[in-house]
């Protein structure tokens, strides 16, 4: 296992509730417990008082912060050219606080049909995703021929 990975599973084990962290050691290989004594004290001096919160951070499910979110109408001319369900899911990757405002700019159909295909959002996709597709948006909304889309 390499040093990255053995200091993400000493992350996840120092996030644990005690009782859970000494069933998981037990159950590991010697050479995987040894590991841990080596990253563990360390990993526990590291890790945030609230499991999920260090959990999330470990699998990578904080949304990137250098996302360039296209200008509102930019935004909107190219999430009324997508099917709803991938224009509720572009809103959720690209620009979660915009959903209302687009939703201010779409017909009452539509803005059900995004509050269906919205979907959970509880994890957060790769930041190459969230990169993808601001670009994408970006591209589609600079074209002209915005009415070719789908009717607010």
């Amino acid at each position: 296992m390499t040093t990255p990975a053995l200091r993400k599973v000493a992350l996840m084990l120092a996030a644990m509730h005690p009782r859970d962290r000494r069933w998981m050691l037990a159950r590991l290989p010697e050479a995987a417990r040894d590991a841990w004594r080596r990253h563990g004290t360390e990993a526990t001096a590291l890790v945030s008082p609230d499991p999920a919160a260090a959990l999330s951070h470990l699998c990578g499910s904080t949304p990137p912060a250098d996302v360039e979110v296209p200008e509102p109408v930019t935004l909107i001319r190219a999430l009324d050219k997508l099917p709803i369900v991938w224009a509720a899911r572009s809103l959720a990757v690209v620009a979660p606080d915009h959903i209302d405002l687009y939703k201010a700019a779409c017909r009452p159909e539509r803005q059900v049909a995004l509050n269906r295909g919205a979907g959970p959002t509880d994890r957060v996709p790769p930041p190459a995703l969230a990169h993808a597709l601001a670009g994408l948006l970006q591209r589609l909304g600079s074209t002209e021929g915005a009415s070719e889309g789908v009717e607010r």
